[in-house]
């Protein structure tokens, strides 16, 4: 149970930890302007990230959706007992050349429905998966147009919070982005400095960097995914 949290307590104390390093050695000595600047990106980033936990990734409602086929079927039922021609054509369609029950009728016509709206059974939780739902095995739930768990915030991203996840990545790498261009100067002028700094300022820039090498790639990979229609 405790593992679960570790990874968002892991992010939350190193995205702590950069931005007070990067405050003490360069943004504290800066003008008002670029304070604000790279301090409205953090905080819409951060908003991005309350946003993506808030609305969650839309977990299928099972009473919800038992409730949305059990009104289609009665619906379907109806119809057919309203027309013998329709009943005929039914049974033809399904190749029945022997009379039905009830019951039987019952369970064709449940086929049916759940066949016209793409619904399945997950063989994980044993309920209705709608189409293009997945199952989560660490949220132990059913995800609409689920895209992956995030470990990182310990949520899955799917239809309802996904919006908000592309934002928290952008908005993240342009947090990124500004601390390499406003850093860079900084980060040349270490070198005449102690060793300490020296380490310390190098560590924290190629630190930076090598975010930005992984967020940025995975922020354009969605951007392809939506584009394509993938998502």
């Amino acid at each position: 149970m405790f593992l679960k949290y570790l990874p968002p307590v892991l992010f939350s104390m190193f995205f702590v930890g950069m931005c007070s390093f990067y405050y003490i050695t360069y943004l504290s000595m800066q003008g008002v302007y670029i304070q604000l600047i790279v301090g409205c990106v953090v905080l819409l980033m951060v908003m991005s990230a309350i946003q993506v936990i808030r609305f969650g990734p839309g977990y299928v409602d099972q009473d919800k959706l038992e409730t949305q086929l059990f009104n289609e079927l009665q619906e379907e039922l109806k119809l057919l007992m309203m027309s013998e021609d329709r009943l005929l054509d039914f049974l033809d369609q399904n190749q029945c050349n022997q009379p039905l029950s009830e019951e039987q009728l019952i369970h064709m016509l449940n086929i049916k429905v759940l066949e016209s709206k793409g619904i399945k059974i997950c063989k994980t939780c044993q309920s209705y998966k709608p189409l293009r739902a997945h199952h989560c095995s660490q949220c132990k739930q059913c995800v609409f147009r689920m895209d992956h768990h995030c470990m990182w915030l310990n949520i899955c991203i799917g239809m309802q919070n996904y919006k908000y996840f592309m934002m928290l990545i952008f908005y993240l790498n342009l947090c990124i982005i500004l601390v390499l261009i406003t850093y860079f100067q900084t980060y040349i002028l270490a070198i005449e400095e102690s060793d300490f700094q020296l380490i310390a300022k190098f560590t924290y820039y190629h630190s930076i960097f090598t975010l930005f090498m992984l967020f940025f790639p995975f922020f354009l990979h969605h951007i392809g995914c939506q584009q394509s229609n993938d998502y």
